[in-house]
């Protein structure tokens, strides 16, 4: 069966949609005229407006089309712009209305449609700033030109339309949910996902023969490959680091700190086995509108097309003056209230200082001796909780008197280093004191030990520093 006739089909089952919906209307306007009853009236009416703006669902919640993110100009961004608009142009269709650099790892382009993508619309395209961090020049082309390809005018008209359509669905779908009707605007939503998903999953491989024409067979399979890795490491990222920085009022350099967390060499290694781990991890469904990546990437294989001169800069070279540029966009990327700009390992050495103190008051409310406030915390949380509790408290000494700091550490969690150079790893030995609190006055011992060294440690350093910058005579 042909892409062509599958559309005509996806296409009258869309038709079938407003036949369906002319019928509830036209039984809704009956119950109300004809019935006149109050039940009658308040039931007919709600469930015609539900009816009516199942049509235009985007209509009643304009605004979730403003995607949160920096919006980019064609004077602020020109270059951005220029390649946007030569690859639409190789695409056959026409650029984007606006771009927006958004914060997630991700590229595409939508239309704010009317009848269910009968009527084109106001066209986005949305950039994630991850890409910009982790993707080539040649990449995200490829990247933007595979989006751009969906409404390429090599699709057959009806194909074209079977995609709009079937994004608007989608939004129907979730628009009616809580309508006194949705249940049944979502079963026939359903039924022609159905209908369009071949025709959209022939798309898909259109689509990606548009991205190799923009960039190439190697830029777009290695481009493909990384999106599924980039999902995960800003997942990651995210969730990792950003809970440091209430701790810190400050706000990060997001694309600086991503850029730096691929780098690192654990993370690298992550990141090369995650492109080949997820490509097989993509759920298989009728619903689905996309064929599974390996087929992708093998279609894409067998295209005639001639690879293109390679671009490995970073995908932030579009960018005027990056760095000027980025600090910009990244205002509008996380709340205003997080403080002055600053580097993610300040912000790891505040964070942690800031931590540590907590933590350390969590054991400094109970008073008595050490060991007293250890058994009655104990009571409270288990013992994992209690050993980080108890190890935050020697941190905290260290860092309060200068000793130690916290140490930004892109593989894990954040280091503790101390001013010898070493780092402060007491785990196993609060954890004996823990259970054994019998073992403390010998932790105690070690632990003023430990900062009567570093104090004079300290004091040397400081010594020899004055006496360096001051010689004799």
């Amino acid at each position: 069966m042909s892409v062509t006739f599958r559309a005509w089909l996806a296409v009258l089952a869309l038709v079938g949609y407003f036949v369906l919906l002319g019928a509830l209307v036209g039984a809704c306007l009956w119950m109300i005229f004809e019935q006149k009853g109050a039940l009658a009236i308040v039931f007919g009416g709600a469930v015609l407006l539900s009816a009516l703006l199942s049509i235009d669902p985007a209509a009643a919640r304009r605004a979730r089309y403003r995607a949160h993110g920096a919006y980019v100009t064609r004077t602020s961004q020109p270059e951005l712009w220029r390649v946007v608009d030569e690859l639409a142009e190789a695409a056959r269709t026409r650029t984007p209305d606006e771009i927006v650099i958004v914060a997630e790892a991700n590229a595409m382009v939508w239309e704010e449609t009317r009848l269910l993508g009968l009527r084109q619309g106001f066209r986005h395209l949305a950039i994630g700033l991850p890409l910009l961090a982790g993707l080539s020049v040649n990449e995200l082309r490829a990247v933007i030109g595979h989006e751009l390809g969906h409404f390429s005018h090599g699709h057959t008209k009806m194909a074209a339309l079977t995609y709009r359509a079937t994004m608007a669905m989608r939004t129907t779908a979730e628009d009616t949910s809580g309508s006194p009707v949705g249940w049944l605007f979502r079963g026939y939503s359903r039924l022609y996902l159905m209908f369009a998903g071949s025709v959209n999953r022939a798309q898909e491989l259109e689509a990606d023969a548009a991205a190799v024409r923009a960039a190439g067979k190697t830029a777009t399979q290695s481009g493909f490959r990384k999106i599924p890795a980039l999902v995960k490491a800003w997942q990651d990222y995210t969730e990792t680091y950003f809970e440091l920085l209430p701790y810190a009022d400050r706000t990060p350099a997001l694309l600086e700190g991503f850029r730096d967390y691929l780098a690192d060499p654990v993370r690298a290694e992550e990141f090369v086995l995650d492109q080949a781990r997820l490509l097989d991890a993509q759920p298989r469904s009728r619903f689905d509108s996309h064929p599974p990546m390996r087929d992708r990437l093998e279609a894409v294989d067998q295209l005639d097309v001639d690879d293109h001169p390679v671009d490995d800069r970073p995908a932030t070279a579009l960018l005027a003056d990056p760095e000027k540029t980025v600090p910009r966009l990244e205002i509008a990327l996380v709340p205003d209230d997080l403080g002055p700009r600053a580097s993610w390992a300040e912000i790891v050495e505040i964070a942690g200082a800031s931590v540590a103190a907590e933590k350390a008051a969590i054991l400094g409310v109970h008073s008595g001796p050490p060991a007293d406030a250890i058994n009655a915390v104990s009571a409270d949380h288990d013992r994992d909780t209690l050993v980080d509790l108890v190890e935050n408290a020697m941190v905290h000494v260290l860092v309060r008197d200068g000793l130690a700091k916290h140490e930004l550490n892109w593989s894990g969690p954040w280091r503790v280093r101390m001013i010898n150079g070493e780092l402060f790893d007491v785990t196993e030995l609060v954890a004996e004191v823990v259970d054994d609190p019998a073992e403390l006055p010998e932790a105690r011992q070690w632990f003023t030990g430990l900062v009567a060294s570093l104090q004079a440690s300290r004091v040397m350093s400081t010594v020899t520093s004055n006496a360096v910058a001051s010689p004799p005579e």
